[in-house]
């Protein structure tokens, strides 16, 4: 796992996404070399059209990653970043064709596009087809020793069995006292030298993952960490390679840790003023479109436009939530709250197209521009459930610390939540993003966002 601005990518994802750049690049200048366009391959010559040619790349890197071509768990199946990277490609040509209309000093001609775009999604498909082994490799994964036996390095031993795993375990080494959980092949010979053990086998980095903390191999951990082993607990790991707590081992003191929750004043200020901007702006340009949601919800039963909805905010307080209504208009005759499930009755056939696109939420631009939610966020969720769930699930309150948004971490990496089992899900990406959220990782989310709608794995049907 490398940091990339404090946002976690893996060692396969980054060396493919630099060959997805290079390919672009290169593919850029063949359309140039094989055009209409006087193009001689020389130093001044190149440079004097690279500005296009990372234009050309930085797009259609945008879109790909926008529609998950980088994601660990699709990056190389054929089955799904095929119709994807042409998905794609399309959606970047859209994306030019705009940028020309807008700013024609940045235009690249049809006859350079045309061949430089066909021959670079044909390569990168071929090269992720011909890399996808390699890059798989035990070698390319992070090293790792886990001290502790127990429940804890049972869960990491199946996280482990997972082809998307980033890293590679080596072996448990026994924590006494803790019950044995693991296979016993898989724990590390007895030794009083864990420190010299580990650096025999080349460990980058030491996970403790043990209920009994009290009978640690204090002195070895230390000689481990004096020579450059990294050591983090389980928890810490848990959220590196899942993207998510792990609430059934959650505890107070992971709040206290100074890494994360930097919600200072600059960053929310920063937030804001973003959040104030692109939706004023998205409500300008999408008029249209509300007009003609609006006159399809209208017509179809003569009920009102609009639902509104009482939800929770930041730090418990209650709003008003505004959606396009896509139920008929006695959904809740009774007065009982309930959660939509799969195929449910009471969407409307309008609601069911705008559900699947996610055009209901569109309204939700005024509560982001009263400063009651923002674009990136947990989604806020009504007060009967708040209470019912917060009942139930301890730290569920604390997903409160930030703004709801639009769209958020649990959105993009989980499906719709119909049930406490799955609200319980949910809020371990909630509370990984509650700490670890940032403006990088706010444009991560939005981008993933359009895989979302596109691909609605994740989306209410």
């Amino acid at each position: 796992m490398i940091k990339i601005f404090q946002m976690g990518t893996s060692v396969p994802a980054l060396i493919v996404f630099l060959l997805d750049l290079a390919i672009l690049i290169l593919s850029f200048y063949f359309g140039l070399t094989i055009s209409w366009v006087e193009f001689q391959p020389t130093l001044p010559e190149i440079l004097s059209h690279f500005p296009k040619a990372a234009l050309f790349a930085g797009i259609i890197l945008t879109s790909m990653f926008a529609f998950g071509l980088y994601r660990r768990d699709e990056m190389f199946h054929g089955s799904i970043f095929i119709p994807r990277m042409i998905a794609a490609a399309a959606f970047a040509v859209v994306l030019l064709t705009l940028l020309f209309y807008t700013m024609p000093v940045l235009v690249i001609w049809r006859s350079i596009l045309a061949p430089a775009g066909l021959s670079a999604v044909v390569v990168m498909i071929v090269v992720r087809r011909l890399a996808r082994t390699p890059l798989g490799s035990e070698r390319l994964k992070r090293q790792i020793a886990v001290i502790g036996c127990g429940t804890l390095a049972a869960k990491i031993e199946k996280m482990q069995v997972d082809p998307v795993a980033t890293f590679a375990c080596h072996g448990y080494a026994v924590v006494n006292g803790e019950p044995i959980e693991v296979d016993i092949d898989r724990l590390l010979p007895p030794s009083n030298a864990i420190d010299t053990l580990i650096k025999d086998r080349r460990i980058e980095q030491l996970v403790i993952a043990t209920t009994r903390p009290n009978a640690l191999p204090l002195r070895a951990m230390i000689d481990c960490r004096l020579s450059g082993i990294r050591i983090i607990d389980y928890q810490t790991f848990h959220c590196q390679e899942t993207g998510r707590v792990d609430i059934d081992n959650l505890t107070a003191d992971w709040f206290f840790v100074d890494e994360g929750f930097h919600a200072h004043a600059l960053h929310r200020g920063a937030k804001r003023g973003v959040d104030l901007l692109l939706a004023a702006v998205f409500m300008i340009v999408l008029l249209p479109l509300f007009a003609f949601i609006m006159a399809a919800v209208k017509m179809q039963d003569g009920g009102p436009v609009f639902y509104r909805q009482a939800r929770i905010g930041r730090r418990g307080a209650a709003f008003s939530l505004q959606k396009f209504r896509s139920m008929r208009t006695d959904a809740e005759a009774d007065g009982q709250p309930r959660w939509s499930d799969d195929g449910d009755a009471r969407v409307t056939p309008v609601g069911k197209v705008l559900r699947r696109f996610r055009l209901d939420e569109l309204p939700q631009l005024w509560n982001i521009f009263k400063g009651e939610m923002s674009f990136v966020g947990p989604r806020p969720e009504r007060p009967h459930f708040v209470k019912k769930l917060s009942d139930v699930i301890e730290f569920y309150p604390d997903r409160h610390a930030v703004k709801p948004g639009l769209t958020g971490w649990a959105q993009v990496n989980f499906p719709y939540t119909n049930t406490n089992d799955s609200a319980f899900k949910k809020l371990e990406f909630d509370l990984y993003y509650v700490k670890f959220g940032s403006v990088l990782m706010d444009i991560v989310i939005i981008l993933q966002t359009i895989r979302v709608i596109f691909w609605p794995r994740f989306a209410r049907q």
